[in-house]
């Protein structure tokens, strides 16, 4: 019996494969392959993509943090530190510190 695969136009080659177990399997697993790169592939390779670009992405937040991290650290405590003294200056001392409460008996 010669088996004729649709894919295999030479006939004598589908005879070859189908009287060699082990071409089958080559060619069924060639024909697996081919199948799951185009039906999954495209899933993959977004997958991939994704993956990478957040490589990227956290390498370069890596990078930014690094070479200016500390400066915008300096910016922000001066804010808060001009934010702090600005409204400590507005209010009064005894404000600020109350005394604990006394009972007035």
């Amino acid at each position: 019996m010669t088996l004729n695969f649709s894919c295999c136009q030479d006939t004598t080659h589908s005879e070859h494969i189908a009287q060699n177990p082990k071409h089958i399997d080559n060619h069924v697993d060639n024909h697996i392959d081919k199948h799951i790169y185009n039906h999954i592939g495209n899933h993959i390779d977004n997958h991939f993509d994704n993956h990478f670009d957040n490589h990227i992405d956290n390498h370069i937040d890596n990078l930014i943090y690094n070479h200016i991290g500390d400066h915008i650290d300096n910016h922000i405590d001066k804010y808060i530190d001009n934010h702090i003294d600005n409204h400590t200056y507005r209010q009064p001392y005894r404000q600020l510190y109350p005394q604990p409460y006394r009972h007035p008996y």
